[in-house]
């Protein structure tokens, strides 16, 4: 399976492991990827968040290490998400080798411009 995130798209939370499913994983530079720890919101309008760790920590074992994902960068994933969401692109996370992205998209694309030659 192939799993994508195009131009400018935002893959986040519960995407991530859904993409890390695909053997060949396409991202653009441009796109926006959230993380942050498993957690589930309760109360007045969802107001009151509450974290689970063992939650989280299963999930990056199962789905991102499982998937090729840098041990070395996911050291430092567990220390940015703690009680907080952490954006990045994919050209941060290709650039700092993740292993989430295995095939990056170019940020140029053609446009088409030139007349259709006879």
């Amino acid at each position: 399976m192939t799993t994508m995130v195009g131009r400018g798209e935002i893959c986040g939370s519960a995407c991530i492991p859904v993409f890390l499913q695909g053997q060949r994983r396409w991202a653009a530079l441009t796109s926006s990827w959230l993380f942050h720890e498993v957690s589930s919101e309760t109360g007045e309008e969802n107001s009151d968040v509450t974290v689970d760790r063992a939650e989280t920590e299963a999930l990056l074992q199962d789905y991102y290490l499982a998937a090729g994902v840098s041990e070395a960068w996911l050291k430092q994933l567990r220390i940015r998400i703690q009680h907080a969401n952490y954006w990045q692109t994919g050209e941060n996370l290709w650039r700092d080798k993740s292993g989430i992205i295995t095939d990056p998209i170019d940020n140029l694309q053609t446009r088409g411009t030139e007349e259709p030659r006879y």
